[in-house]
């Protein structure tokens, strides 16, 4: 299955800040009769994450927490989160362009 690019249709560049909304699967444990199985709201399974926009490729898009100094000629990078593209729901920009310097 091939999944648009996310980000090239609201034209985000690396770096800048971004909120997206996605959907988390949901895990339950323990014995129950399969009768009393009910699914849960989607609005339940909703979560928002905030970040720095790194990269998006065919099946996923890549957000940052925070990013530092160069080292071996490379950006230091942390807390890395990879999101399904078939999770999300929406993606904001949080930052004005006109107002948003790469930092590298």
């Amino acid at each position: 299955m091939k999944i648009p690019n996310l980000t090239k249709k609201i034209k985000i560049k690396k770096y800048q800040i971004i909120e997206i909304e996605w959907l988390d699967s949901l895990h339950t444990t323990g014995w129950m009769k399969e009768e009393s199985v009910q699914t849960t709201p989607l609005e339940k399974m909703k979560h928002k994450t905030l970040g720095y926009f790194l990269r998006e490729d065919e099946k996923s898009l890549l957000v940052i927490q925070s990013y530092g100094n160069f080292i071996e000629g490379s950006p230091m990078v942390d807390g890395i989160m990879e999101i399904p593209k078939g999770c999300i729901l929406r993606i904001k920009k949080l930052i004005n362009r006109r107002n948003y310097e790469n930092p590298f």
